[in-house]
């Protein structure tokens, strides 16, 4: 009996078993915090419905939600983690990211997704961020002035408008990008 209720459980909580994360927790329980890191990474997410269930927001400082297929989630559902340091949601099938401020974040993957844009990101503290392999063609409105290493490797970038990023020091970006960054006049020391 015991095998057979090991396996109902990995089924249930495989990722070919597609689930918000209100279902997750009705069919695992609790979301653990482990010395602040919530680690949820290929586990069938399709939703962050539920997210709010997660106690001790401002105990979190790092959110792993890669590998999942996530398609979209509200600013809300990840503002009020007002501690988080990092973010990955690298490998889902996310088109985009809504307005995000998050004053202490200083990572953020969004690698293999489906975004078509990067905009409205106010994260004064970011330092890397990481989004290639992604159809974006625009970049505006981010307030990055801490940024230190953009990669947007593999993006057919167009434009760029209205972007902070003062203290880059290395971007890597195709040869579209290159000619969009210098097109917004953004001086950095090097561009691959």
């Amino acid at each position: 009996m015991k095998k057979i209720l090991s396996l109902t459980f990995l089924l249930a909580c495989s990722p070919l078993y597609s689930v918000s994360i209100a279902e997750y927790v009705q069919k695992t329980g609790p979301i653990l915090v482990i010395d602040g890191v919530i680690n949820l990474s290929n586990q069938g997410i399709t939703s962050l419905t539920g997210i709010k269930l997660i106690q001790n927001p401002d105990e979190v400082t790092a959110i792993d939600l890669s590998d999942n297929q996530i398609k979209s989630f509200t600013s809300s559902q990840i503002n009020r983690f007002s501690n988080l340091e990092r973010l990955n949601l690298s490998n889902n099938l996310l088109e985009d990211i809504p307005s995000l401020t998050l004053p202490k974040l200083k990572k953020l993957k969004v690698k293999y997704n489906k975004l078509v844009s990067l905009s409205n990101l106010n994260l004064p503290s970011l330092k890397k961020l990481k989004a290639g392999n992604n159809p974006i063609t625009h970049l505006s409105n981010l307030y990055m002035p801490q940024l230190k290493k953009l990669k947007i490797k593999n993006a057919p970038i167009k434009s760029v408008e209205n972007v902070t990023i003062d203290k880059a020091k290395k971007i890597k970006v195709g040869p579209e990008g290159k000619l969009a960054f210098e097109q917004a006049g953004i001086q950095v020391k090097k561009i691959k």
